[in-house]
């Protein structure tokens, strides 16, 4: 579940989102059909949106790995989850 901090607007989407290997190796969410997908959507301060984002990894790559959220704005990461 993704929500949204106490002020502002932000762009869900599942493009947004990145796996990062144990590695340093990136792969970027793609297109599967595993319902419900996290659809792309404008959410304000205290809304939450559900859904799934799929990533085409090697066997084995989830191991010590996380998934990243992007900044749409920018280039950096602005937060993690280990997997």
């Amino acid at each position: 579940m993704l929500a949204v901090g106490k002020t502002g607007t932000y762009h869900a989407n599942p493009f947004n989102f990145k796996f990062v290997a144990a590695d340093g190796t990136v792969s970027e969410a793609t297109f599967a059909s595993v319902k419900p997908l996290l659809n792309a959507t404008d959410l304000q301060a205290g809304q939450k949106v559900e859904g799934n984002v799929i990533f085409d990894l090697k066997q084995g790559a989830e191991k010590g790995g996380k998934v990243a959220l992007k900044d749409p704005l920018g280039s950096a990461d602005v937060g993690y989850w280990t997997v």
